[in-house]
């Protein structure tokens, strides 16, 4: 299933082995999506005259899990300070991540347009 990246590790729990599976997130509130990305640059990839194909946007939300957890550090006793993980904020259709301590990137799926 990693090889297909339908599941990651998820990093973000310190001495213990846990996996991140995108298929079994919970919906959310679109006003809570748009929290999130109210004040942030936006980069929006619009599929209303062709399409995404099913599956994809969990998979880069796959990816982008795995590689937040490695960029710091987290994860089997691998961190070296004291310092606060950034835990993943995730739904079905949205994510919110930080790729190091200053990089936050939301990522929304509509019925037509990708946000990032």
């Amino acid at each position: 299933m990693r090889s297909l990246m339908l599941i990651s590790d998820w990093n973000f729990i310190r001495h213990e082995d846990y996996y991140f599976v995108p298929s079994l997130l919970k919906k959310t509130n679109a006003r809570q999506d748009k929290t999130f990305m109210k004040d942030a640059i936006q980069c929006v990839f619009d599929f209303s005259s062709s399409f995404l194909p099913n599956g994809i946007f969990e998979r880069l939300i796959c990816i982008c899990v795995e590689h937040s957890g490695r960029l710091q550090g987290a994860g089997r006793g691998r961190l070296q300070n004291t310092r606060e993980l950034q835990v993943p904020i995730l739904a079905q259709g949205f994510a919110s991540l930080w790729f190091g301590e200053k990089l936050h990137v939301c990522l929304r799926m509509s019925e037509d347009m990708t946000h990032i």
